[in-house]
């Protein structure tokens, strides 16, 4: 629909209203209220998700969100982890948190806030204490199920041995991920909290479909 000049003292007919000024504003409504009619270009606003929305001549495609959620947390002492035990981290330490992913009651998770389901990109690192035997691994987990995981073996009796991953997921709203760690030197270790790790982080960077 393209723009109109509107002249002085011109009347401002309905039918400007519903087409030249409705369909090229951008209109605020919920996820449950979007316009019933939309043509195609439409633009909206969700007040529940912060996201806006264009319609493509079909559907609503969301195109942008206002303070995406974004967590980063780490442990600020060592934690134990036996010998051939999964072992999932707790938090201690937030470095930034928007959407409050992450919170004391629950300090081994980032959850993802509602509305704000889409494709994170997450990432983790995990340091040990130095030991020569068996592998070391560091492990993603959502809701409670690994989805991914990065190992490891023979690290050698050298320095501290360092494990991260990085990695895009799709996930829902209330979905949370959890970090854990896994070692089978046949002895006690640490998961080291040399400059601030364990640390996991996550971001949304764009809806899912």
């Amino acid at each position: 629909m393209p723009y109109k000049v509107f002249t002085t003292e011109e009347v401002l007919a309905s039918a400007d209203v519903n087409s030249y000024l409705m369909r090229q504003a951008v209109i605020t409504c919920t996820s449950g209220t979007h316009p019933s009619a939309p043509s195609e270009g439409m633009t909206i606003y969700e007040t529940d998700t912060d996201r806006y929305l264009g319609f493509d001549g079909s559907t609503w495609r969301e195109f942008a969100m206002l303070n995406p959620p974004a967590c980063n947390v780490a442990r600020s002492s060592d934690q134990t982890i036996s010998s051939a035990v999964q072992t999932t981290v707790t938090f201690d330490t937030e470095k930034y948190d928007l959407r409050n992913m992450w919170n004391a009651g629950s300090p081994t998770r980032l959850t993802v806030p509602s509305g704000a389901g889409g494709i994170y990109v997450i990432g983790g690192v995990i340091e040990y204490t130095a030991n020569a035997v068996g592998a070391r691994q560091c492990i993603l987990m959502v809701n409670g199920a690994i989805v991914g995981r990065t190992s490891t073996d023979n690290p050698g009796s050298g320095p501290a041995g360092r494990v991260s991953f990085v990695r895009d997921i799709a996930l829902a709203a209330s979905d949370y991920i959890e970090m854990a760690g896994y070692q089978n030197s046949g002895t006690t270790l640490s998961m080291t909290a040399t400059q601030r790790q364990p640390e996991l982080w996550a971001r949304r960077v764009g809806p899912s479909s």
